[in-house]
């Protein structure tokens, strides 16, 4: 999963699971008011602990992937200037080949001519 898809699943997830958090906050308020035993209560709470404690440990994660992708653009923009360069000594070279082979032509020409003449 690339970075930018993990971000977008972090953010997806989190719209899904913010509705229930807080649908699961109103039922804990309405248990508490409804004199509901305490294990329910508890087990509510404990809930929403382990989906926080998840969630938290996604964003830690996410937030270091995220710290990598400018060192990871840095390097990106380095290779890219570096083909750029190669692009352009490779057409340098592609044109020096061309006017190299043409000089020969005129070279094996003229000794054609001078052992034509001799």
């Amino acid at each position: 999963m690339t970075i930018c898809y993990a971000y977008d699943f972090l953010k997806s997830m989190l719209v899904q699971f913010l509705p229930i958090f807080f649908c699961m906050i109103n039922l804990l308020n309405k248990s508490i008011f409804c004199n509901k035993t305490i294990s329910n209560d508890q087990l509510t709470i404990n809930n929403l602990r382990e989906l926080n404690s998840r969630l938290a440990s996604e964003i830690t994660e996410l937030t270091k992937e995220n710290t990598e992708v400018p060192e990871l653009k840095k390097k990106f923009a380095k290779v890219e200037a570096k083909n750029t360069k190669i692009k352009t000594e490779n057409a340098e070279i592609s044109e020096f080949k061309k006017k190299f082979a043409e000089i020969e032509a005129k070279n094996i020409k003229a000794q054609r001519c001078n052992k034509t003449k001799h």
